[in-house]
């Protein structure tokens, strides 16, 4: 799976298993197999010119591990997001979500209209994302 916190998260695998005397070909063969879908899942189009990055971050501390990553790997690529907080819960993560994307990504427009935030369609009220 691309993204360095997946690479630290299978090094801790590693370390883990070899304690346990697993067999490095099992290691090895299940660290190739490992997917998580909305984990890191990434598209890139015909001529590689654009990459798009599907990750079900959900939280300030990932969104930063995310963005950091996606730094890393892609070096002065240019950098946007869609996300959103569906349903009546995480009211809280909205905020840090959207501080935390305005800190890595230019600027753009976050919707919180209809069964979203209680807002109505169209109203941005200072959101940004």
């Amino acid at each position: 799976m691309p993204g360095l916190f997946n690479v630290e998260n299978a090094l801790g695998v590693i370390a883990v298993c070899h304690a346990l005397h697993v067999p490095p070909a099992a290691v090895y063969d299940g660290l190739v197999r490992a997917r998580v879908p909305g984990r890191m899942e990434t598209y890139t189009n015909a001529d590689g010119s654009l990459h798009a990055i599907v990750d079900y971050a959900h939280n300030r501390l990932s969104f930063e591990t995310l963005f950091r990553s996606v730094r890393a790997e892609y070096p002065g690529r240019e950098m946007a997001i869609v996300f959103g907080c569906p349903g009546k819960k995480a009211y809280d993560r909205r905020r840090d979500l959207g501080e935390a994307a305005g800190h890595w990504v230019r600027p753009g427009l976050s919707h919180r209209g209809g069964q979203w935030g209680g807002g109505h369609p169209g109203h941005l009220p200072g959101d940004r994302s």
